[in-house]
């Protein structure tokens, strides 16, 4: 269905969206949810790199209160200083300058670019994700929590709207129903006249 009661017996919409924004450190963070009409939770999490190995724990934040919709969650963050270090594979440099120079020897080409060739190789340069502290998951979860309050209270907003509409509609449903007895009994009425009438009419051509 496109709403659904919680146990306080309140609907809310599966419709909704929520943002939230923290900072830790150098680092200003966003987490946006948006969500949609599904049976079940269906749970699409989008986050960088960085924070891939929080994935799991992100779905099971969601999934605890958004229990039912099509989930589609963001994270992003500025970072003014840097959460990656990179550093040089330096044998697989030298393996592949190796390999480069005796191409070079046969083929007799210009080696001037091989450098920046090497450079861009598989592998030769490495980054080095920095660990995410137990203070900066709780700074992120803390965002994530308030996104997902917003996309709540959203849903409890439109399902309330929701709500009112359905009853409107229910008050309006009894006040017709209400009306009917006076038109079935003139309705009644006319079909007692008609089938006398056909009656009266079939018996006097009998008689003829």
């Amino acid at each position: 269905s496109y709403f659904r009661r919680n146990n306080s017996s309140m609907i809310k919409s599966m419709t909704g969206y929520g943002k939230a924004s923290g900072e830790y450190a150098d680092k200003k963070f966003t987490a946006e949810v948006k969500s949609v009409n599904s049976k079940n939770f269906d749970g699409n999490v989008r986050v960088p790199s960085a924070y891939r190995d929080k994935e799991l724990e992100i779905r099971k934040l969601l999934s605890a209160e958004l229990t039912r919709g099509k989930v589609d969650f963001s994270f992003y963050y500025d970072d003014a200083g840097s959460d990656k270090s990179v550093t040089i594979n330096r044998d697989l440099a030298k393996s592949y300058f190796q390999e480069l120079k005796s191409l070079s020897d046969e083929i007799d080409a210009d080696d001037d670019e091989m450098l920046s060739i090497i450079m861009k190789m598989p592998d030769v340069l490495v980054s080095e994700k920095m660990e995410i502290s137990d203070e900066e998951w709780v700074a992120v979860s803390g965002t994530i929590k308030a996104a997902i309050l917003e996309i709540d209270k959203f849903r409890q907003e439109e399902g309330k709207a929701l709500e009112n509409d359905f009853r409107d509609r229910v008050t309006s449903i009894q006040e017709l129903l209400s009306q009917v007895g006076q038109f079935e009994a003139q309705r009644v009425e006319k079909i007692r006249e008609r089938i006398t009438g056909n009656l009266e009419e079939f018996i006097g051509k009998e008689k003829v």
